[in-house]
Parts: structure tokens; C-alpha cells; sequence
């Protein structure tokens, strides 16, 4: 006999209910916006309680709004949709004065450059945009078909002020618009617009660092991919012993000594 979990829903909104429970002895606690488990652990339905109230679930709550100042002098303001609201709380170290447990690298999500970051949490205090993992991080924050330009910085627009479709994966979608002078097509998961290229680059170089000493840069597991270990600040800590935490202009890297 296979057992399936349905997920209950609030017809009104069209959110997961805050408390779902696969039977009456696993229950457990999730995000209503996108039913992901916001702990490990299962309780009895008696035993378990999820506030949603704790949290700001609200459109206004699950949305970032990123203010950039365009070459013209105008700023505009962005309103781009997160996972979880917990995921725009400030990165948080915790109290000075732990005993030691708990202590280690987490990932918090940061909102200026839209990417979980490394840094060494000291065990206790803090807030809850701390994740175990750069996947947890990425699953909580990131929604699956959220997809932009580097650090979701706005594309080129048109004399209307409409993002240019530059390429798309359907026919008749969109008029296809070639990208302006400093701008090149990137693809996203449906349709292409067009990306500043020089930022582009600035986050390529950044994302894939190199050493001075000719070794690899230290990796981390993630989604069961190797990827490069970045923070934002050498500040935090993050990189493991008998290794140099090495800035570049937007994250940090690891590099063995």
C-alpha cells in the first residue's frame, strides 16, 4: 500500500495551511507560500501549533522591494517575490556569549545581491534567516521559477518602459527586441531580456573566483552539485581552518594555503 501526503490548502487564499499533518501522530509546521517543512521535526496534532500570525504572510510581506538608480538618474523601485518574508530579516550572528553548541558556518539570505551567503553563526541568539545549508537557504528564499538578471538587477527597457524581450521560447509571445549598446541577451527560464553586461561579468567573476596560488578555491555541496564556498564579508568568518578568506568587489572565497 503507498502512502500520499496531500497538502491541505486555504480555499480563501490559496495558501498551505500552516499546520499539515500526514496523519494524526506527524504533524509538522510549513510556509504557506510554498509548503516547504519549516522543521525537521513531527509532532502530534495535539502538540503542534503553527502561528501564522508569527509571521507576515502578506503579499507586502513575501515581496522584496530593491530600489535601483538607473545611468539617466532615474531610481526605480523593484518588487521582486521571496519564499519566506523571514528571508529580507538582517544576517545575524547571534549573541557573543554562547557555550560553544550550535556554533558553525550557516547560509543567510541576502538581499542585496539575491544569494545565500555563508557566515559563522555563534550558537545561540540570532534571528531565523539561518539555514543549515546553502539548499535549505535556497529552497526557503528563492521561488523555483524566479529568474532574473545578476543579482536581480533590472533589464533594459524600452521607450515605454516594458523589460525588451530579446529572445523566447514561444512563438508569438512577445515582439522580439534586439538588447541596447552595454546590454546582452540572457536567457531566462521562459524568454531572454536584456542584462548590463559589465554587472554580468562583475557577478561571473565573483561566482567563479580564482586563487593566486594556482589552487581551487574551497567547495561547498549544493543541491548535490559542487559549487564554490562564498560569503559576502571576510568578516564573517566563514572559511575553514588552513584556509584565506580572499574578498573580490561583490562576495568573498576560500583559498587553501
Amino acid at each position: 500500500m503507498i502512502f500520499l501526503f496531500r497538502p491541505l490548502c486555504d480555499p480563501k487564499t490559496g495558501n498551505y495551511l500552516p499546520k499539515q499533518c500526514k496523519d494524526e501522530k506527524h504533524c509538522f509546521c510549513v510556509n504557506v507560500l510554498n509548503g516547504l517543512k519549516l522543521s525537521k521535526e513531527e509532532k502530534p496534532n495535539s502538540q503542534t501549533s503553527c502561528d501564522d500570525g508569527h509571521f507576515d504572510f502578506s503579499i507586502g510581506g513575501g515581496i522584496l522591494t530593491k530600489s535601483e538608480k538607473l545611468p539617466s538618474g532615474i531610481t526605480i523601485e523593484q518588487r521582486i517575490p521571496i519564499g519566506n518574508p523571514l528571508c529580507k530579516l538582517p544576517k545575524d550572528l547571534g549573541e557573543n556569549r554562547c557555550n560553544g553548541k550550535g556554533k558553525g558556518v550557516k547560509w543567510y539570505f541576502d538581499v542585496d545581491t539575491f544569494e545565500c551567503l555563508a557566515f559563522n553563526y555563534n550558537g545561540c541568539g540570532g534571528n531565523k534567516n539561518r539555514f543549515d545549508s546553502v539548499t535549505e537557504c535556497w529552497d526557503q528564499c528563492k521561488l523555483a521559477d524566479m529568474a532574473g538578471c545578476a543579482g536581480m538587477t533590472l533589464p533594459a527597457t524600452n521607450s515605454h518602459g516594458h523589460t525588451i524581450v530579446c529572445s523566447s521560447m514561444e512563438a508569438g509571445s512577445a515582439p522580439i527586441q534586439s538588447c541596447p549598446a552595454g546590454y546582452r541577451c540572457t536567457m531566462l527560464a521562459f524568454m531572454g531580456v536584456c542584462c548590463h553586461s559589465a554587472t554580468q561579468d562583475l557577478y561571473e567573476r565573483n561566482y567563479r573566483p580564482s586563487c593566486v596560488n594556482g589552487k581551487h578555491p574551497l567547495l561547498m555541496e549544493a543541491g548535490g552539485t559542487p559549487a564554490n564556498l562564498i560569503g559576502k564579508k571576510c568578516t564573517d568568518n566563514f572559511c575553514p581552518a588552513n584556509s584565506s578568506c580572499i574578498e573580490k568587489e561583490i562576495f568573498a572565497h576560500c583559498c587553501p594555503r
